[in-house]
């Protein structure tokens, strides 16, 4: 990047030395020296995964025989669709769509 006149003035003023003044050069730098926010993002929640219990399996069941849309299932056993979908194949159960 160019050197501009500011830069070296940023320079002068808050003593940064040469990584720090690189860092000032970046968009996400200047917000961060002029209104002190942070811009870097942030990592998103990785969830964390739940075993499946004897219970589950039984409720996972218990919901095939009585043709629960998956949706349903999915919102009251608080696991994702494909999740659902996964264990009733490997379990040899019919979920899903049902015409």
């Amino acid at each position: 990047m160019g050197s501009s006149p500011w830069l070296g003035a940023a320079k002068k003023r808050l003593r940064l030395s040469a990584t720090k003044l690189w860092r000032v050069q970046t968009f996400a730098g200047i917000r961060y020296l002029l209104f002190g926010e942070n811009q870097i993002a942030k990592k998103a929640k990785r969830t964390k995964r739940v075993a499946w219990t004897k219970e589950h399996v039984r409720e996972l069941k218990a919901h095939s025989r009585a043709k629960t849309p998956v949706a349903r299932i999915s919102k009251v056993m608080k696991r994702t669709a494909g999740a659902l979908r996964q264990k009733a194949m490997a379990l040899g159960l019919p979920i899903g769509h049902r015409r």
